[in-house]
């Protein structure tokens, strides 16, 4: 295996941990949010340990609501994202080849073949 090869095997082996990490990050993130937010509409009571029968079911809806809503976010997420890459992708060609145009409208044809290349031969006295 060449330098070259292994150099880019870490690098996507390292990119993978990176992605992972990020992934695990936004995870926690909105676990975070999630938890605060239920505990916040349902515990009220803190004269023991454990959650009463009321904040336990309030708890328990809450976190299903907000997994749902995840799940199906990112059902749609999945479903859409090809599409918008896909406009981007033929935005972005569009794009290329309207400047493409542009700059052959503004460099001058090449010589035709049959003709000799003007000099300026008062320049090179």
């Amino acid at each position: 295996m060449n330098v070259f090869s292994r150099n880019s095997v870490v690098e996507e082996v390292f990119e993978m941990d990176h992605m992972d990490l990020r992934n695990f990050k936004d995870f926690l993130q909105l676990y975070n949010q999630m938890s605060e937010l239920c505990f916040n509409r349902c515990v009220y009571t803190f004269g023991g340990r454990e959650l009463t029968r009321e904040e336990a079911t309030c708890t328990e809806l809450c976190v299903s609501k907000h997994v749902k809503v995840n799940h199906k976010s990112m059902a749609v997420y999945m479903e859409v994202q090809p599409l918008i890459v896909n406009k981007r992708i033929e935005e972005m060609n569009e794009a290329q080849r309207k400047l493409e145009k542009e700059a052959e409208k503004t460099t001058s044809p090449p010589d035709s073949p049959g003709e000799k290349p003007e000099t300026n031969t008062e320049a090179a006295e």
